[in-house]
């Protein structure tokens, strides 16, 4: 009987040990949202960061993700919703430098393109108001007006058919968009052209977006079309 005793009593031990050890290691599944494009970021060095949001409801903005979740494989241009499991490591578990939390992917409850990039390329401005550009006035060699959305950058830029021209980019969703006044970055003396202002005005005005094919229509907010662009090759 005492050397039975002696053969089980490791084994109880280590399972014991076990229990211990989980306890010490808390654990909580959360649902992460994670955006469709990276964006540049610094943890100990330089880097670029998924961007999440936490949380059932994805409300607030975007915050940087400094972290690896084990298990996903990221596909640039994808919308996703994740079931993460996080677990708390204990201090001599945890690496020089790095989360003392472990990010396992439990599961990936959606995955879907995002439908916002479809707006990111260069696009020459047709139509201004419904007036085709070419009835506006230009400044003597200037290039057409394009403008260029940049979206991991929340940008825009582009040339107004006189001076380069950059903006923010307030809001951006499946159809809203909302646009920061345009800067002049060049403020050249443009003569007495009319199509600068009229795009410029025109800008302002915007609230909505429609893409079909190669034309991006930019809207008002009575769904009235007040730009129309062409896509460059």
């Amino acid at each position: 009987m005492p050397r039975r005793f002696n053969i089980l009593c490791p084994t109880l031990l280590a399972i014991i040990a076990s229990c211990v050890t989980d306890t010490t290691s808390p654990t909580t599944e959360v649902v992460y949202h994670v955006n469709s494009y990276r964006v540049a970021c610094v943890g100990v060095a330089p880097m670029s960061c998924l961007q999440v949001k936490r949380g059932e409801q994805a409300t607030g903005d975007w915050q940087n993700f400094y972290g690896r979740i084990e298990g996903f494989n990221y596909r640039p241009g994808d919308l996703y919703r994740l079931l993460v499991r996080e677990t708390q490591l204990p201090p001599e578990q945890v690496p020089a430098d790095a989360s003392s939390i472990r990010y396992e992917l439990v599961e990936v409850i959606e995955q879907a393109p995002d439908p916002r990039l479809a707006i990111q390329d260069i696009w020459v401005v047709e139509r201004i108001d419904g007036a085709d550009r070419d009835t506006f006035h230009q400044a003597s060699g200037a290039e057409l007006p394009y403008i260029e959305f940049n979206i991991p950058r929340g940008e825009y830029l582009g040339n107004d058919g006189c001076n380069a021209i950059r903006g923010q980019i307030v809001l951006l969703g499946p159809q809203e968009l909302r646009l920061d006044p345009a800067v002049n970055a060049d403020a050249a003396a443009c003569g007495d052209g009319d199509l600068q202002p009229a795009l410029l005005n025109a800008l302002d005005r915007v609230a909505y977006w429609r893409r079909e094919g190669l034309t991006l229509m930019l809207l008002d907010a009575d769904n009235s079309e007040v730009i129309a662009f062409h896509k460059t090759d």
